[in-house]
């Protein structure tokens, strides 16, 4: 099995300690496979690629998280703000256009309040880039994009959108995201269903828009370790004061996260969603900055990315605008 280590929230903490030891700490740590007590065999700390989609092997592309059958009941997976900085964007199941960063594969389940596969849905996900800015052409590019706006407004980056298959399951091809002030480390998504008639996403019913985050722990390594993430300012907000999702709700909507032996990071995640838009929709109960559920934060959710935050273009012409 093409697996180094697997980091559940829960097992990350058992091997670090904590998400927010000193950074010294945190490099020093070796981090192998487990025994059965749940303490690390003596390995090498995760070297982690950089390159990009690249570096991701045809075995972890095959290998597959959601092997076991869900066990009922299944809880609905609750809403959380937009953001600003959504934009319009394309069919896509590698979202990097060439972009460097550790390379993450991010694998979903769709299932009903049954347990069963969701069949006719569309995800659409977008993430800030590695240097925490937002590409696209958004409401709120100076926002998002701060002074890289220029650079990053005619290409989408870091956004597409796949189809569910007859399991339920879509697959995106991504680099690990990067940071900006007043927000955690997370991932956007809005789910939509029904069947269009040109086989497109822009006509479906939207039925989820949601954020998904990472651990701490491997944030803090990854923006530690790797060249591309690294910045002149401190991280400021973790899992446990973000804006938008409270700290004692943040667990259900972590990643479940595995280093695979190629570099790459594995990021998978099971929703839930409602049978039909007239069945009310919960929210995810809100940050420290809320104070309606979810909504909270400076600003439409989050202070913008730092000026700093700029642009590093892919090799080659992996930059070029995507098609229509």
């Amino acid at each position: 099995m093409p697996v180094t280590a697997a980091f559940s929230r829960r097992r990350v903490l058992r091997v670090l300690g904590t998400g927010l030891v000193a950074l010294p700490f945190l490099t020093q740590l070796e981090c192998g496979d487990d025994d059965d007590t749940g303490t690390p065999d003596a390995g090498t700390h995760p070297t982690w690629a950089t390159t990009g989609t690249a570096a991701i092997t045809q075995a972890t592309r095959d290998f597959d998280p959601f092997t076991e059958a869900p066990s009922a009941p299944c809880t609905l997976t609750c809403a959380m703000t937009q953001g600003p900085c959504y934009a319009p964007t394309r069919v896509a199941q590698d979202v990097t256009d060439g972009l460097a960063g550790v390379p993450v594969r991010f694998a979903f389940q769709l299932l009903d309040e049954d347990c069963q596969p969701i069949t006719d849905a569309s995800v659409d996900i977008w993430h800030a880039m590695p240097t925490g800015v937002y590409s696209g052409e958004s409401e709120n590019l100076a926002f998002c994009a701060g002074s890289a706006a220029s650079e990053v407004e005619p290409f989408q980056y870091f956004r597409g959108v796949q189809f569910t298959d007859s399991r339920g399951r879509v697959d995106f091809y991504s680099c690990y995201p990067g940071w900006y002030s007043s927000r955690t480390v997370h991932l956007h998504l809005t789910v939509r269903r029904g069947v269009t008639p040109d086989g497109g996403y822009s006509e479906q019913t939207e039925f989820l828009t949601t954020q998904l985050f990472f651990d701490d722990a491997l944030s803090d390594d990854i923006y530690g370790t790797v060249a591309t993430y690294a910045r002149t300012e401190t991280r400021d907000t973790n899992n446990t004061d973000d804006t938008v999702i409270a700290a004692s709700a943040v667990d259900e909507y972590l990643f479940e996260e595995t280093v695979m032996d190629d570099g790459s990071l594995l990021c998978a995640k099971t929703l839930i969603l409602r049978a039909s838009t007239s069945e009310a929709l919960c929210d995810a109960p809100g940050g420290s900055g809320s104070t309606d559920g979810g909504e909270g934060g400076p600003g439409p959710g989050g202070s913008p990315p730092p000026d700093d935050g700029g642009f590093i273009p892919p090799p080659g012409d992996g930059g070029a605008p995507p098609a229509p």
